[in-house]
Parts: C-alpha cells; sequence; structure tokens
C-alpha cells in the first residue's frame, strides 16, 4: 500500500483550497473581509496623562 496525499482522501478535502494553505490565501487575499476578519484596530494607552 502506497501512502497518498490529496484531494479526495479525507472527507472535508474536495477542493485544492482545501489542502494548499498558499492556494486558499492566495483566493482570499483581495477579499475586504478576509483582511477584516484576521486583523483588529490597536489602541494605544497614553501614559503621559496620568
Amino acid at each position: 500500500m502506497e501512502p497518498k496525499f490529496g484531494i479526495g482522501l479525507h472527507p472535508y478535502s474536495n477542493e485544492r483550497e482545501d489542502i494548499d494553505f498558499y492556494y486558499w490565501l492566495s483566493t482570499k487575499v483581495g477579499n475586504p473581509d478576509f483582511y477584516s476578519t484576521y486583523t483588529r484596530a490597536i489602541v494605544y494607552a497614553d501614559l503621559d496623562d496620568e
């Protein structure tokens, strides 16, 4: 028996995006919702006002 890797070997591996992270990332990077999901605004504390 030979080890196998690829699409269709796992119930959740139906598309190339399921097994190839960089392909998935390349399809999502242009979507503004993708950016807002994985980032957040940074709030800085002003310690000089104490």
